[in-house]
């Protein structure tokens, strides 16, 4: 699969960074990686970063094929009782071992292992290479790293991938609920779309039909096998990978997270800062972005109901526009119902509190433009929030 080809004139008359990335998704491809190996400009020591899991799910053969390539493999495997989080610990655990000075970087994972291993690789400048184990987010291709720093969660920038390998034989075993969370992260280019569009109007900030082209693709690719596949099909599974790493890609080209990140990732955002001062586990990010989505629908229908009911034409033809791209709240619901998949805030520990703040605040989470600054800007926020947390009580 191959990005859009950068570096040429785009209609939004921005010239985007190219994507470069060699992508390979398919089965039985994870036996393929020493020849891989060996066609990119890497040297020839590496440190190979994983965990206990994806060790076992991938690591060991990665290991023998980095050694059938002739490189030398040094290895970082993160031991923890719970999830590992993409904090100053695991980042001065990694540091460590960079002691040796390894010419490249191998990540095993998914979303944090990701994020680690490209903030290391930017910050320590060398290429890296990723083996993903779950298609749970749309970051494998992107270069920015959400990274938890003093209990807050930022987005630094990070390096672009020389090469993303997604060996669907892999990816299908991953848990149930990381392929959940990565459909919901695919979700969330529903409201991402909106949110931009309404931002280009509201305030003229830059918008690239192009590249919002290639984010309704990886949004298309997902929906249109939710309704005919399972969560454990190889097929499925290898759509939405290749969705997240479109998405992905397209957050390269634009050079920030805009095209495929809005309200709905502000509210998951949220949530999982709330989680970081309470010391609580919550769900995965895609699943409270899949969540947040559902949110984001409620909200947007009923501001579309308002501004039709007001005399400013502008917005009246806008709303129109926005919403005739948006599911209702029921589609949304039987979509998930077809493919089974639940986002209830009970199963993902998000409570009801913590929607009601969230919808207050979680603006303030980016400096961004969305339907809840549109909202608040209309002084229509604190009303609506009350309407729309009618459904979580």
């Amino acid at each position: 699969m191959e990005g859009i080809a950068a570096k040429q004139a785009c209609p939004c008359g921005v010239m985007h960074r190219e994507v470069r990335s060699t992508v390979q998704v398919g089965p039985g491809i994870l036996d393929d990686v020493a020849s891989l190996v060996q066609r990119l400009p890497v040297g020839s020591s590496c440190l190979l970063v994983c965990d206990q899991n994806t060790y076992e799910a991938a690591g060991k053969r990665v290991v023998l094929q980095l050694e059938q390539a002739g490189k030398r493999v040094q290895m970082l495997q993160y031991v923890r009782k719970g999830p590992l989080t993409a904090d100053a610990y695991a980042l001065g655990e990694l540091a460590f071992e960079l002691s040796a000075k390894p010419d490249f970087l191998v990540g095993v994972g998914s979303g944090t292992m990701s994020d680690l291993v490209r903030y290391t690789a930017y910050i320590v400048g060398v290429p890296f290479i990723l083996i993903a184990t779950a298609p749970s987010m749309d970051g494998y291709a992107s270069t920015v790293a959400p990274l938890v720093q003093k209990g807050s969660k930022r987005t630094f920038l990070a390096k672009e991938p020389l090469a993303i390998v997604g060996d669907t034989d892999v990816l299908a075993n991953a848990p149930p609920h990381m392929i959940v969370a990565g459909v919901g992260d695919l979700l969330g280019k529903f409201i991402a779309k909106a949110d931009w569009k309404l931002g280009h109007r509201i305030t003229g900030e830059p918008y690239c039909p192009v590249i919002q082209e290639q984010v309704d693709q990886a949004l298309g690719l997902c929906l249109g096998e939710m309704k005919r596949s399972c969560l454990a099909d190889r097929r499925f599974v290898q759509v939405v990978m290749e969705g997240l790493i479109l998405s992905g890609q397209a957050i390269t080209m634009f050079g920030n997270s805009r095209p495929a990140s809005g309200a709905d990732h502000h509210l998951a955002h949220f949530w999982e800062m709330k989680a970081l001062e309470q010391g609580r586990t919550i769900g995965l990010h895609g699943q409270k972005v899949g969540l947040g989505t559902r949110i984001m629908l409620q909200l947007y229908a009923e501001v579309a109901q308002r501004v039709q009911n007001s005399d400013r034409a502008d917005l009246r033809d806008l709303f129109a526009s926005l919403m005739s791209d948006l599911p209702s709240v029921s589609e949304y619901d039987a979509l998930l119902k077809t493919a089974s998949i639940d986002f209830a805030p009970s199963t993902l520990g998000i409570t009801a509190d913590w929607i009601e703040e969230g919808l207050l605040k979680a603006m303030y989470v980016r400096d961004r433009y969305t339907i809840l600054r549109f909202a608040s800007s209309q002084g229509w926020l604190e009303e609506l929030a009350s309407t729309v947390l009618r459904d979580y009580k």
